[in-house]
């Protein structure tokens, strides 16, 4: 039987696509090893797949919540110092590379996302296994980049820069495990990959030509095993039946400084239109003490995981902070959306969503009531939103996107 580890990091967004397509893979015969995080094990488990940890920090709701100012881009408290990167790389690598090393012993095929792309790629040299990049954040690849000038300062001269650090740091890992010597301009290249997949939509973008080796199939949807039997209890569906349709709030695995004035907000714009709001809780832990205390909490519903397909093809529309993951079922369900990013790859995934013309965002810093209402009545719950974005979703519908990526991979094998 054909082995083949699959390895990822990040959130729920970045690893459930790739729980998917190892289901997929496995209904082909394959043997799957997911080489994930320990709080995305129970998500791979569960759906029959094989774990093993990555070797990197975990990154789950519990970690999430314990330092959510580093997940907020837009805060002036927010610090990123070069000795503080320059130490988590060299963790990533030396805890990183051999959790990877192992897994792959008696591996036919490795497959990473781009951020397990630089341990993918020392394992394949070092054992000559196969390697496919897959990556299921198009702002990586889609994404137009302007060439950063640097200026070259005493300081500089006496102190690499943190990329030349982390070359360094490359070549000492390599080096330790007997590899070739590599160049400098031979370590930036490293880490690129010339089977590369691209899971998301080519209706909501296109690599650049820096990628145009890249295959894009469509989105990877993933599936819980108990989702083909769930059914929504009688009170859920009441509230999501109604008129008029509720609009959804969901921060997926977003955690946030101040749940409590984001819920507040949303609560009373959803009050100003007339609708109800129904609120995931999510990695923000959204809750019943973060409701305003003047609000009708008949109009108000809180829900945990559960099929957003089902959720978001019954509401008016759909807020949330811009995650591909949350963007994709939301592409797929025609929901118009409000997006409000806070980082990463947030920015482009909104950025998409205005340019297609099926929503707004917001600077989730400077929301006010007042704002927040208006924007939803004249750029999102509108007649033409709701078509542009029905009429997109019935594209992203035809797409196959695990079938094509499961046919792709095998004819690579």
């Amino acid at each position: 039987m054909v082995a083949i580890v699959i390895t990822s990091h990040g959130t729920l967004g970045d690893n459930l696509p790739l729980v998917a397509l190892g289901q997929a893979l496995k209904e082909r015969g394959y043997r799957i090893l997911m080489a994930i995080g320990e709080p995305m094990h129970p998500y791979a488990l569960k759906a029959g797949l094989e774990v093993v940890s990555h070797g990197r920090l975990p990154i789950g709701q519990e970690e999430a919540q314990e330092d959510p100012q580093s997940w907020n881009h837009l805060s002036g408290n927010r610090e990123s110092k070069d000795e503080e990167i320059s130490e988590m790389f060299w963790e990533h690598l030396v805890e990183g590379v051999p959790a990877i090393l192992a897994a792959c012993r008696e591996a036919d095929l490795l497959i990473s996302t781009p951020q397990q792309d630089l341990v993918a790629a020392i394992a394949h040299e070092k054992l000559g296994i196969p390697w496919i990049s897959a990556s299921v954040t198009p702002s990586l690849h889609c994404l137009k980049r302007k060439q950063s000038k640097t200026s070259h300062t005493e300081t500089d001269a006496k102190e690499p820069s943190l990329g030349e650090q982390m070359r360094q740091m490359v070549q000492q890992m390599r080096l330790s495990l007997d590899l070739a010597e590599l160049t400098s301009e031979q370590l930036g290249q490293y880490h690129r990959c010339d089977r590369l997949i691209l899971a998301s939509s080519a209706h909501f973008s296109q690599p650049t030509v820096e990628y145009s080796q890249a295959v894009q199939t469509g989105f990877w949807f993933y599936e819980a095993p108990e989702w083909s039997s769930w059914q929504p209890e009688s009170n859920l569906r009441e509230f999501m039946e109604q008129e008029p349709k509720p609009l959804v709030l969901s921060f997926s695995s977003q955690p946030l400084e101040d749940s409590r004035s984001v819920v507040e907000v949303h609560v009373l714009a959803a009050a100003n239109l007339g609708h109800p709001i129904l609120i995931q809780q999510g990695w923000a832990d959204f809750n019943q003490e973060h409701l305003p205390p003047n609000c009708d909490r008949d109009q108000v519903m809180f829900a945990g995981f559960m099929p957003q397909d089902w959720l978001f093809a019954r509401a008016a529309a759909l807020i949330h902070h811009g995650g591909i993951g949350t963007t994709a079922r939301a592409l797929r369900n025609g929901c118009p959306m409000l997006v409000e990013p806070y980082g990463n790859d947030q920015f482009f995934n909104a950025k998409q969503i205005v340019l297609h013309g099926i929503g707004a965002a917001m600077h989730p810093m400077h929301l006010r009531v007042e704002e927040v209402t208006r924007v939803l009545q004249e750029k999102v719950l509108t007649p033409d939103y709701k078509q542009r974005a029905e009429t997109l979703s019935s594209k992203i519908q035809q797409e196959t996107g695990l079938e094509m990526a499961c046919n792709l991979i095998e004819s690579w094998l």
